[in-house]
């Protein structure tokens, strides 16, 4: 995983703070690729909000973490908190997704910050 200590744990806090304490984080993408180099800060944010208090708290969320680490491109994908099977190839959840959970580095589930 290519994040700081300092940049995972302001990942973590500020989407606790702006999703609530059940979120779960996920980091995918190149950034959890230790092989890879450059690339943004790819990130799937599961939580118990709905899709229109997840879009604001999205926005809020990425302008505090840029403000905290420094302007560092941040794609924040945003899905319901999975109950289900989380590495199902159900195909009415979207592919990007369904590539995250089976691919990425959980950063913190339901309130454990980092």
């Amino acid at each position: 995983m290519r994040l700081t200590a300092h940049q995972q744990n302001t990942i973590c806090r500020v989407l606790h703070d702006h999703f609530g304490p059940d979120v779960k984080i996920t980091l995918f993408g190149s950034r959890a690729d230790d092989t890879a180099r450059g690339g943004d800060i790819d990130l799937l944010v599961e939580s118990n909000l709905d899709p229109e208090a997840a879009f604001v708290q999205k926005l809020r969320a990425v302008s505090a973490i840029q403000q905290q680490i420094g302007d560092q491109k941040i794609d924040l994908v945003t899905a319901p908190l999975s109950s289900g099977d989380a590495f199902s190839d159900d195909s009415s959840v979207p592919l990007v997704v369904r590539k995250a959970r089976k691919t990425g580095i959980q950063l913190s589930a339901g309130g454990a910050h980092g």
